[in-house]
């Protein structure tokens, strides 16, 4: 991520966000999810609304996860998920790409 900066304006409560990737890709998102249920866990959702250049399937949405490792040497630590869910017209190229897009961020 080369930038990523929080949009003025959007309908969401929670916002809407521009990400500036280093391979020129540059992506909106909404935020549709902020949990803090939990106190050994958060989360939080969000979904692509808008990318340049534009992506060959129709929606992706994304939630990242973090929970408390309880039983750790050394102090305390944390577990991150980031799972994405693609509709079904997401290509191989597409999960792939964004595997890396995941790394960076």
């Amino acid at each position: 991520v080369s930038q990523a900066k929080k949009n003025e304006e959007g309908s969401s409560i929670l916002g809407q966000y521009t990400i500036a990737y280093t391979d020129n890709t540059v992506q909106t998102v909404k935020m549709t999810e902020l949990s803090e249920g939990h106190s050994d866990k958060r989360s939080l959702a969000f979904e692509m609304i808008q990318s340049e250049p534009p992506v060959s399937y129709s929606s992706v949405m994304h939630q990242i996860t973090l929970t408390a490792v309880t039983h750790t040497q050394g102090g305390p630590q944390t577990f991150v998920e980031y799972s994405s869910d693609f509709s079904s017209d997401a290509d191989a190229a597409a999960i792939q790409d964004c595997k890396y897009k995941k790394i960076e961020f």
